[in-house]
């Protein structure tokens, strides 16, 4: 990892522009019911998020990472995957990457939720705590991605072990350095993506 990479992602913290969030006017249970917002989009253990959650936090995390110096873009498949895996990812960071010799001498730590709410705050934006995780997750395995650190392999077999099914419209993309491969779950409406 380069001493411009922790900079880089600190820098995508602090920039952003503008966001206008717009509520619908149907209940959740008629968009469920339509696909719309209020469908489940990611079962995550004992977590569920809505289609409306995924594409609020893609709209947010895409508005603040567009602001960077190199402007970047996460799909909603990213965005869900992101969100199902935030725990892992978070601990990852703070438990195996803050240990690792070549980012503890970069002091690379994994930004706080207090640090992600104030880099959205300086934008006018009150980030949903779905736009948080999804951003420090986000920033965790972009270093481990940069970084291709064989440690990577621990927080694979995290990601391949924990229960989580994509609703099939979220269930085409994983980040590129993961393989995943799509296996049906026991409801016909959500896909098992394990990772390995």
């Amino acid at each position: 990892m380069t001493r411009t990479s922790r900079p880089r992602a600190l820098a995508a913290l602090a920039l952003a522009g503008a966001l206008t969030l717009s509520a619908c006017g149907a209940s959740d249970e008629d968009e469920a019911a339509a696909g719309g917002s209020g469908a489940t989009a990611v079962v995550s253990g004992d977590e569920t998020y809505t289609v409306g959650e995924v594409q609020t936090a893609t709209t947010q995390v895409n508005t603040f990472l567009s602001q960077g110096q190199q402007a970047q873009e996460l799909t909603p498949e990213e965005v869900s995957h992101y969100l199902a895996y935030a725990d892992e990812y978070a601990t990852f960071g703070t438990d195996v990457l803050a240990e690792v010799p070549a980012l503890a001498q970069q002091n690379f730590t994994v930004p706080s939720d207090g640090i992600i709410e104030r880099a959205f705050g300086e934008i006018e934006v009150t980030p949903t705590q779905e736009s948080v995780q999804v951003l420090k997750a986000y920033v965790v395995g972009s270093v481990v991605q940069q970084a291709q650190l064989p440690e990577s392999a621990e927080l694979e077999a995290e990601l391949a072990a924990k229960d989580v099914s994509f609703s099939p419209r979220y269930a085409e993309q994983d980040p590129a350095w993961l393989e995943v491969t799509e296996e049906p779950a026991g409801d016909p409406g959500l896909t098992e993506m394990p990772t390995q």
